[in-house]
């Protein structure tokens, strides 16, 4: 058995018990930097409470993890590297919440290439700094002493954090996963928004493992109602976090007012030495190091954009058209636009140009669409509040404009 430490005091779930392996691995250099990124970036301009960080979700999430594979009456070795993989999915993120990810949607040119190939995304560079276990000789050697070859454990971990592993990665990276969980509770908690309200233990007992993946308890009994209320109220939490903090006007305005800012501070650096400071985003910076990147990078009107969001002074929402008012040939367009970033900053920065603001495409994304009943149906097909949630986050869809002017705008 490995030896308890002193426990972890957590807002959410009170004590968490990392082993002396996870604390030595929590303790290190990668790990520790999530404590200079905010969960949700620069939304606690919005909702002062929300300055959680990575770090404790982070810990959060390899707590839920655990629970989740101890419910599933997984082996001792398998509870702990899914532990660590909840621990670590988020150790490759950038700074400043996805703000660089959208930049290098919108400029493939700086995309850094990382192993051969270009790497967009947080999860990309989690695995490589997974792989490359950077976390110190004690903890390679009680890693080595504990599963035998440390080698062969950070590879397992690394597939089990982007969702490779059956079972296991379904654990972290899922439909109703650790990761999912606790950002809920957590940016609850921090932002004080309560408007969907998810039940963690009645979660956990709704799910079990059938045909080589996890799925909802029961057939057509009283269980199988228990956990689809479980995960119902999973989908309808995700639903009003959208709404109140993905797609609130002024979180929108100042995710805006960041993306311009940031992608100016690009304009008079090179190709190779983009791609070397990238890097440095997802591997190395906190968000108070992007911030200083941008002012001494950027240029006066990026300089004003951060005094403006530091002083709480984002630009008024001037004109929104969200999924009901758009008609559905618009609607369809762009959500075609948004998925190609080059083609998104085209249409944005022209609409921008022609209103003398700041426009954004704000679409829904990670719709919950696979989860499976123990019947061997999809979610959605046997509840009705779960489809309709699905379409309803699906269709999600707007067309914000900021501006410090009125503008008038015709579609």
């Amino acid at each position: 058995m490995h030896t308890i430490q002193k426990p972890i005091h957590d807002p959410i779930y009170g004590a968490i018990y990392p082993d002396e392996l996870e604390w030595l691995l929590i303790k290190s250099r990668p790990m520790q930097r999530l404590k200079g990124i905010k969960q949700l970036g620069l939304v606690d301009t919005v909702y002062p409470g929300a300055n959680h960080t990575r770090f404790e979700h982070s810990l959060g999430t390899m707590h839920m993890a655990g629970l989740i594979a101890k419910r599933l009456e997984l082996s001792p070795e398998d509870v702990h590297k899914v532990r660590l993989a909840g621990l670590f999915h988020d150790v490759g993120h950038s700074a400043l919440s996805h703000a660089v990810e959208g930049v290098l949607s919108r400029n493939p040119e700086i995309q850094p290439i990382v192993a051969g190939m270009k790497v967009t995304r947080h999860e990309e560079f989690s695995r490589e700094i997974i792989l490359a276990h950077p976390f110190g000789e004690e903890a390679m050697e009680l890693a080595d002493r504990i599963f035998g070859n440390a080698e062969n454990l950070f590879r397992d971990v690394a597939r089990i954090s982007i969702g490779e592993k059956p079972i296991l990665g379904q654990i972290v990276c899922g439909d109703i996963d650790a990761d999912r969980i606790d950002f809920l509770l957590r940016d609850s908690h921090h932002s004080g928004v309560n408007l969907g309200i998810i039940d963690a233990d009645q979660i956990i007992q709704a799910l079990l493992i059938y045909n080589g993946r996890i799925v909802l308890a029961g057939k057509s009994d009283y269980r199988s109602e228990m956990s689809r209320t479980a995960a119902e109220s999973m989908l309808i939490a995700r639903s009003h976090h959208y709404n109140a903090l993905i797609y609130h006007p002024q979180v929108q305005s100042i995710r805006s007012m960041l993306l311009a800012a940031l992608e100016a501070s690009f304009k008079d650096i090179d190709v190779e030495e983009a791609r070397s400071r990238v890097i440095q985003f997802f591997k190395e910076y906190s968000d108070s190091d992007l911030l200083r990147f941008i002012w001494e990078k950027g240029d006066e009107t990026s300089r004003e954009i951060l005094q403006r969001i530091n002083y709480g002074r984002e630009y008024p929402l001037a004109a929104r058209f969200d999924d009901r008012r758009l008609p559905p040939g618009t609607r369809m367009a762009l959500s075609t636009i948004s998925r190609d970033g080059r083609m998104r900053k085209l249409f944005e920065d022209s609409l921008g140009k022609k209103y003398a603001g700041l426009v954004d495409i704000s679409v829904g994304s990670g719709v919950p669409n696979s989860m499976r009943t123990e019947g061997d149906a999809f979610l959605y097909d046997e509840s009705a509040l779960a489809a309709g949630l699905v379409k309803s986050l699906t269709r999600q869809i707007s067309l914000s404009f900021f501006s410090d002017f009125q503008i008038e705008v015709h579609l």
